[in-house]
């Protein structure tokens, strides 16, 4: 790659003089630690506030998180959810940003906070109606002054994207991703939104809490861990509450109870600043300084914390809560940042690991057990050794799974394994480790957490070196603490969870003087702002060669470490040979003739692989990673699992069983039938979902047809595909002494684009779920191919509509109406030149709001607002954003080619950037006129018959009603 400077958008207004106040210095010089991979350097500024800097220049991007020491687990015993709460409520401005004159709304939320506590007290049906009424007329004269998602708005400015947070029990995290030249725009914008926050608009905002709270009960699998839980730790606010909060609770929120809470824990002592990506920390400091040392310092908080007491021998209950058989065990464990914890991780690793190798991976795959998930819960005060699983369809008793499960753990727990496997696992860990700090995410992700739930980073490094000396003897010595007989069984026969929800409150919409702009915004986007600096791939950068007719090898480097990712990609995918869809997970489950498939996945774990083969429609391809030093080996095995894949009848059976049980769980789930119901209307029998083979089309193939179709596939033209630390004339004498492609090889088959099948005129497809407490709603609106000159047109109208929380489909739909927790709207350019695009929209909203909902976000779709104001900050956030969006080296000799599919012959960004800069507003529009406007609108949804009814649906368009098994394939 190489750096292209580009001139700067001329961003509106003129620059002022700020002088900032003094920074308070750090009260130490940097902190550095000794074997750390990510050479990080920590600073303790005046005020308390840790800071964590790692420094990363592969790509000109910084991903940046603000994490805090508190979560769902803090939350008051009578006011459970709060601190989610408070996680959306961070997102409203402050007294300086969000609003247009805070003199004069002041008063209005000062009087909000003292309504909503009388609202809390009040017990009678009238005078809380009364209550109810004074708060939505008082926020009704916010309006007048409230600036929504400005704080988005501004972030999406300068680049932004990934905008978001999450709370679990230990922490809430703020982050984000940001170009590299716009830091110090940055760091502004977040230190500020953590002063004098005001919890505005915050009707609206409950109803998002509302929604997200009903999204949960509507998936069984959260009452079966609830459930786990709150037996787990019954004494304890990991068990007793959970981090959306109870429904009771919910009901009666309390702004002033918010405040405390923000006042407790919102402190710097109990904050860390986290940045990973392209800076220099010396140069960044002192803006760091500047910024965030403006915080106050606070007491250290305390947290909440309960009695935790041993599980009984072989404790038990039982619910019904399940689609299918479903059953659970628990073992106490430790906390991150115990001593114990590396030993657990390995331990954890001998029972599941990526390689598929470990003993429960292998009761999984000789079809002992139908299912298992572990979910390991690694809090911060106590830890718990969590699996589900599901038995065997018909005739495996619970207590014969249970003693399958327990057996393994039990093995583990009496030192019932090689000690080369051991050795082999611990490695493995350490190389993950390395692979997720390849990315800026996993990094900074990786830092919040060790502040949030161990004793820092220092912590997370004494982990990693005790890993590194880890012995049998260790491993045995923890196992044997842990995986006793005390421990917890659930058991939940086929049911259904009560599905209790919120109904909708009734909030009127906000209707904001639109245009504004608070003066925290005029003077932070008034300031010079850096060039913007794109990392513009080089085509050349991959080398590439043919080894024979219809065999290429392309080598690109890993900048970060030994590890090396090697694909053998065979041209012709399932659209082709439909069979793939089952040989190729079928393949992953064998070995070799005269192999066992155990030996040979603990010969793939001795050399650190994992080994992955998918099929899509496009192409048939097994992928290896693993240590580099390892790589002609790793494919010596691939090479004869190819050669000679050994039959398995039993390995083919549970396939088909584990196809089976996903399907039950699938069909169970409103927001994955939504999608097969979308994927159904616009493709019909092309639907990806159709396509995949169900557990009756699997028994009907065999494992033999099976293996025939990859066979089959490896007659097609053959791509390798190296990335790692060797280059091409290194590589290429391993692969011709590894890897044996066909002599006579067809051509690699063209890439196919399902054209969408959508009606001619307005059509509703409604597809029954009794008993769903959310309705989802698909949008979709064909449209016309999309020419070279105007794919800058077409990115502008999406990311107008719904490019981010500040797009015009999420501030309408969610922040003004509050009718829906999730809602978005994008005009998509499909990967073909000649392929027509489209307008695609959802929203997933409270039954009782289906009507409202689908109104409004039809009047978004129909009608092109006019506001031409936006157009400047829909310029900004496509040129600042063009700086992140530079392919990961593992992804680049894909993305290369699959520019090259749509005619472009590199990067496509500098055009773009063209495009981008040159856009005008009536042009946008005219874009909308000729591809949206007044062209049927197909709506799919998913919901409750009894609370969507048919004349509902017959307003928008001709009902067509729609099966689960229309849908779905056998």
């Amino acid at each position: 790659m190489f750096a292209l400077v580009v001139p700067s958008f001329a961003w509106a207004g003129p620059p002022e003089i700020v002088i900032e106040p003094a920074p308070a210095p750090a009260s130490s010089t940097a902190t550095t630690f000794s074997n750390d991979p990510l050479a990080v350097q920590e600073f303790v500024l005046a005020n308390g506030l840790t800071v964590l800097l790692s420094e990363n220049h592969a790509r000109p991007e910084v991903f940046g998180a603000v994490a805090v020491r508190t979560g769902g687990s803090n939350d008051p015993a009578d006011d459970t959810g709060i601190a989610h709460y408070l996680e959306h409520m961070l997102f409203k401005g402050t007294t300086e940003l969000g609003t247009s004159n805070w003199l004069a709304e002041a008063p209005l939320q000062a009087e909000l906070v003292e309504l909503y506590d009388q609202l809390r007290a009040s017990k009678d049906r009238a005078a809380r109606a009364a209550i109810e009424a004074e708060i939505a007329a008082t926020v009704e004269q916010t309006y007048a002054y409230v600036i929504p998602n400005e704080f988005d708005r501004m972030l999406g400015e300068i680049g932004s994207t990934e905008v978001n947070a999450f709370t679990d029990e230990d922490q809430t995290v703020y982050h984000n991703l940001v170009p590299a030249s716009q830091i110090s725009t940055w760091l502004k914008i977040y230190a500020h939104r953590f002063r004098d926050p005001v919890f505005r608009l915050f009707p609206t905002e409950l109803e998002a809490v509302y929604e997200e709270k009903n999204i949960s009960t509507d998936r069984f699998e959260t009452a079966v861990y609830e459930a786990f839980v709150e037996h787990a730790w019954p004494q304890h606010p990991y068990g007793t509450q959970q981090v959306l909060g109870e429904i009771e609770h919910l009901k009666r929120p309390s702004l002033s109870a918010m405040r405390r809470y923000y006042e407790t824990y919102y402190v710097p002592s109990n904050m860390v600043l986290v940045l990973s990506g392209d800076f220099d920390s010396e140069a960044i400091l002192p803006l760091i300084e500047a910024s965030f040392g403006q915080w106050a310092a606070g007491p250290e908080p305390e947290r909440r914390t309960g009695v935790v007491e041993p599980f009984a021998t072989d404790q038990r209950f039982t619910v019904r809560l399940t689609p299918l058989r479903v059953g659970a065990i628990g073992y106490r464990t430790v906390p991150v940042g115990h001593p114990d914890y590396p030993a657990l991780q390995v331990a954890r690793e001998l029972l599941y690991n990526d390689q598929g190798s470990g003993l429960i991976d292998e009761l999984v795959d000789r079809g002992k057990l139908l299912i298992v998930l572990p979910v390991p819960l690694d809090h911060a005060e106590h830890g718990l050794e969590l699996l589900f699983y599901a038995p065997r369809l018909i005739f495996q008793r619970f207590g014969q799974a249970e003693r399958l499960i327990e057996h393994a753990y039990d093995r583990v727990a009496a030192g019932d394994f090689a000690e080369a496997d051991m050795d082999a696992l611990r490695d493995n860990l350490l190389r993950q480790q390395d692979r997720e700090f390849e990315a800026n995410e996993d990094r900074a992700l990786a830092l919040a957490k060790a502040f949030t739930k161990a004793d820092g980073w220092a912590s997370a490094l004494r982990d990693r070196e005790r890993l590194r000396t880890l012995t049998k003897a260790d491993v045995v010595e923890v196992a044997a603490k842990y995986f006793t007989d005390e421990r917890l069984r659930m058991r939940s026969r086929a049911g259904s969870p009560k599905r209790v929800h919120l109904d909708k409150p009734s909030t009127a919409p906000v209707e904001p003087v639109r245009g504004k702009q608070s003066e925290f915004y005029r003077r932070i986007m008034a300031e010079p702002t850096p060039l913007p600096r794109l990392q513009v791939v080089d085509p050349t950068q991959i080398e590439r060669r043919r080894l024979a007719p219809g065999v290429t090898l392309a080598a690109s480097a890993n900048p970060h470490n030994q590890l090396v990712q090697f694909d053998i990609e065979f041209g012709v995918g399932t659209e082709a040979i439909p069979a793939l869809h089952v040989g190729a997970p079928y393949l992953a489950r064998l070995a070799p003739a005269g192999q066992s498939v155990t030996a040979f996945k603990r010969r793939l774990t001795e050399l650190g692989f994992t080994l992955a083969v998918w099929a899509n429609p496009q192409r048939f391809t097994i992928r290896v990673e693993g240590p580099d030093e390892h790589l002609e080996q790793a494919l010596e095995l691939v090479q004869a699992l190819l050669d000679d894949p050994q039959l398995d009848r039993k390995r083919f059976g549970q396939l088909r069983k584990e196809t089976w049980g996903e399907a039950r769980v699938t069909r169970q789930d409103p927001g994955l039938i939504a999608e097969a119901l979308r994927e159904y209307v616009s493709f019909g029998q092309a639907s990806a979902f159709l396509r995949a083979y169900g557990p009756r089309e699997i028994s009907r193939l065999g494992p033999e047809r099976a293996l025939q179709a990859v066979a089959q596939a490896r007659g097609y033209a053959t791509a390798y595909r190296y990335v790692g630390p060797r280059r091409l004339e290194q590589i290429e004498p391993v692969v011709r002494a590894s890897l044996v492609a066909n002599p006579e090889l067809r051509p690699a088959v063209p890439y196919v684009i399902y054209p969408r099948q959508l009606p001619t005129t307005a059509t509703v497809f409604f597809l029954a779920k009794p008993g769903a407490v959310q309705t989802h709603v698909y949008f979709a609106v064909e449209g016309e191919p999309v020419a070279r000159d105007q794919r800058a047109l077409a990115d502008a109208y999406a990311e107008f509509m719904g490019g981010s929380m500040a797009g015009l489909v999420f501030q309408e739909i969610r922040e003004f109406r509050a009718l829906a927790y999730s809602a978005w709207g994008q005009f998509r350019r499909d990967p073909d030149m000649i392929q027509a695009s489209y307008f695609l929209g959802y929203v997933g909203c409270q039954a009782d709001k289906t009507e409202e909902a689908v109104d409004a976000m039809l009047g978004l779709i129909q009608t092109f607002p006019a506001r031409p104001e936006a157009l400047a900050s829909v310029q900004a956030s496509l040129i600042q954003a063009l700086e992140t969006q530079a392919p990961d080296f593992r992804d680049v000799q894909q993305r290369l080619e699959s520019w090259a599919r749509v005619g472009d012959s590199g990067d496509p960004r500098p055009e773009l950037l063209v495009g981008y800069r040159a856009l005008r507003f009536e042009d946008v529009q005219a874009l909308f006129e000729a591809q949206v406007q007044g062209r049927p609108v197909t709506l799919m949804i998913v919901g409750d018959p009894k609370r969507v009814d048919a004349e509902l649906l017959a307003k928008w368009g001709r009902v067509v009603r729609v099966r689960p098994r229309d849908v779905f394939s056998n």
